[in-house]
């Protein structure tokens, strides 16, 4: 329940800020144009109106990015269907409106408390409590405006009791305005004193008022014109659209969008009335005279009607007395009409990405068998690369650290280097951490005195600040790592695989392969990890597996990390080891690639070349657990084999239970 105040509130800031979006808009393209188009512009209002309504969107789902493995989604899978579930049901329609909203509040509401501080507690407590003090100022605001429209509604019905009757000049005037329209249900005329020109509906019915004042001094003419104006509103049923125009303005009362729509579609419909009052050029020129005689009474104005100086008079007199009246193009009109629908279709519609159909055709698996194929063949070529690489820096890195070895047997190191190194030996940590300062500066001698302190300081801050400045230094700090790396404690090594995982040049890529040839389990382990975090992931596992490709046991670690990829990674590291591993490795590859469904098919046709029954048996299986069309003419293809053993396989694992059981 906590999730729901700020569910509502950011729904009705998504609706607010589109509807904010949208009024600006239709201003620029309205400027100065509004008028001569009232009916489009009335229409473009009302979807302005009906934009700040938008609270619950409907969600158009577009798939987008492929499927995620079952073993990634499966963790997720039960909260997946219990929120879609929740956002089909009315009452929690809010929260499927404002889903950022809303997770944001279960995180509150589902942390721990024993993780979080009394100070963090106790904000997430005000921050409910914020949430529900501004929902409640929210729908306080839409009651507040639903009372007091009704209160003042009857306080002007209870002001109009007792009226007395209109003259009988004024009477027939109206009766037979009312005729020549063809009218025939009974419209009051209310003779008041202030209020008027005004169509307005009493609890009898509908009626219009007029005041006394200024009837006395119109003449009759003028006072026909203003009337068929008041007349006009009853035809075209503004009194019902106004006050449904406001009614769809509360949802965004605080809203000054909302507020300007509401005001430009009740001026659009004075505009109209005007036009239908005044049709011919003399009877505009009376009607704008009338016009004016009604600004000089400054009449109070009522939003509980129709009111016929209600509006701005000057831009109606200016387009009264306009000849010929403006036409805008169709293109303008296109273009409103187009700006209009879009932003309201922004507000009506919420787009959501989902995953793409993984169904697989014969064709498009053989395409992706094929892309999968050159990602191979480029990553054996990067690995051939880096392999050549290498070899190079190998024989360049031993090359400088013999010649520095020699220099310092020979004695050719300057006198200060040697006291510098005797420190390194047995000062202080403190002398030593200043030491490393300086060698950066030093050149060939600094790359010693880095070496030095890597690999026989007895502080450990000293050996890593040798490390980090040697990092500093670039590629021409190798023999710096080399030297030091079979003295330094696995703590530091991990540190040193830390570093080289996070800037990821082929020389650090080059480092973390022989860091796990030459390193014990413990750092292996760690390699591995940072490894599989990378975002070179594969490039790496495929450096590292020609380091340790003798090593069983390290082999498997890389194999089990390698299967728990996401995505193409992950598709790309079954292929391989489908593709190039040995047995276990071909079938560890095909189990997994069941968790991956149709995605995975590819795995299974690189196994299903193997000639070993126990992969053919696997592959079967698997083949059987993800089913489809594509995964059944596998299994007739693999019953069909001209190799009896083969045959066998297949037919025995079409006997056991499915994979995974």
């Amino acid at each position: 329940m906590d999730g729901y105040p700020l569910a509502i509130l950011g729904a009705v800031a998504r609706a607010a800020a589109l509807q904010l979006l949208a009024a600006g808009m239709l201003a620029l393209l309205l400027r100065g144009r509004w008028q001569d188009q009232p009916k489009l512009c009335r229409a473009a209002c009302l979807l302005v109106l009906l934009q700040g309504w938008l609270l619950v969107p409907w969600t158009v789902a577009i798939p987008w990015y492929e499927p995620l493995p079952e073993s990634a989604a499966s963790a997720a899978k039960v909260r997946t269907s219990a929120d879609r579930r929740r956002a089909k049901s009315p009452e929690n329609a809010w929260l499927a409106s404002a889903a950022w909203v809303s997770a944001s509040a279960d995180r509150l509401a589902a942390g721990d408390a024993g993780e979080v501080s009394a100070r963090q507690f106790m904000l997430q407590e005000w921050a409910v409590v914020a949430g529900w003090a501004a929902a409640g100022l929210w729908f306080g605001g839409i009651l507040a405006l639903g009372i007091s429209t009704a209160w003042r509604y009857g306080r002007f019905a209870a002001r109009l009791c007792g009226l007395p009757q209109p003259r009988e000049e004024w009477l027939a005037e109206w009766t037979g305005l009312l005729g020549q329209q063809r009218i025939r249900r009974p419209i009051r005329m209310l003779v008041t004193r202030r209020e008027g020109p005004l169509l307005c509906r009493l609890p009898g019915g509908p009626a219009v008022l007029v005041p006394a004042g200024l009837w006395q001094e119109l003449a009759p003419a003028a006072r026909c014109l203003i009337l068929r104006h008041e007349l006009a509103h009853y035809q075209r049923g503004d009194l019902w659209k106004s006050l449904v125009a406001r009614m769809l303005a509360w949802p965004q009362w605080f809203h000054p969008g909302a507020w300007w729509a509401v005001r430009m579609f009740e001026q659009c419909g004075e505009r109209l009335c005007d036009q239908q009052a005044a049709g011919d050029p003399g009877e505009r020129i009376d009607y704008a005279r009338a016009l004016a005689q009604l600004a000089a009474f400054r009449l109070p104005v009522h939003a509980v009607g129709s009111c016929a100086h209600s509006h701005p008079l000057v831009a109606r007199v200016r387009f009264l007395l306009a000849s010929p009246q403006k036409e805008i193009g169709m293109l303008h009109r296109a273009v409103l009409l187009a700006v209009a629908a879009a932003l309201f279709l922004a507000g009506a519609v919420r787009v959501e990405l989902i995953a793409k159909d993984a169904t697989y055709t014969k064709e498009s698996a053989q395409a992706k068998i094929s892309e999968l194929d050159q990602t191979l063949e480029t990553l054996a070529g990067k690995v051939k690369e880096l392999k050549d690489k290498a070899s190079t820096l190998k024989g360049q890195v031993d090359a400088r650290i013999a010649q520095a070895k020699e220099a310092y047997d020979s004695g050719r190191l300057s006198a200060e280097t040697k006291r510098q190194l005797d420190v390194l030996q047995g000062g202080d940590e403190s002398q030593q951490l200043a030491l490393i300062a300086e060698a950066k500066s030093r050149g060939d001698e600094g790359l010693v005195l880095l070496g030095a302190a890597a690999g026989h300081s007895s502080y450990q801050a000293v050996r890593r600040k040798a490390l980090q400045a040697a990092f500093e230094l670039g590629v021409d700090a190798a023999p710096v790592f080399v030297y030091a790396f079979d003295t330094l404690p696995d703590a530091d090594r991990i540190f040193l695989a830390e570093q080289l995982a996070k800037y990821l040049t082929p020389e650090c890529v080059i480092g973390l392969g022989g860091m796990v040839e030459r390193a014990g389990p413990e750092v292996q382990d760690a390699v591995i990890g940072l490894a599989a975090a990378s975002p070179q992931r594969v490039l790496l596992f495929a450096v590292i597996g020609q380091s340790v490709k003798k090593e069983p046991a390290t082999v498997a670690k890389l194999v089990a990390k390698a299967l728990a990829f996401p995505g193409d990674d992950g598709l790309v590291a079954l292929y391989a080891l489908a593709k190039q591993g040995d047995a276990p490795q071909k079938i560890a590859a095909v189990k997994a690639a069941v968790q991956r469904k149709q995605e995975a098919l590819p795995v299974l046709a690189a196994a299903y070349k193997c000639q070993e029954p126990e992969v053919r048996t696997a592959v079967v299986r698997a083949a059987k657990a993800i089913g489809g069309e594509l995964a059944e003419m596998g299994i007739q293809m693999a019953l069909q084999d001209p190799n009896a053993g083969l045959r066998q396989a297949a037919e025995k694992a079409l006997q056991d239970e499915p994979a995974g059981k």
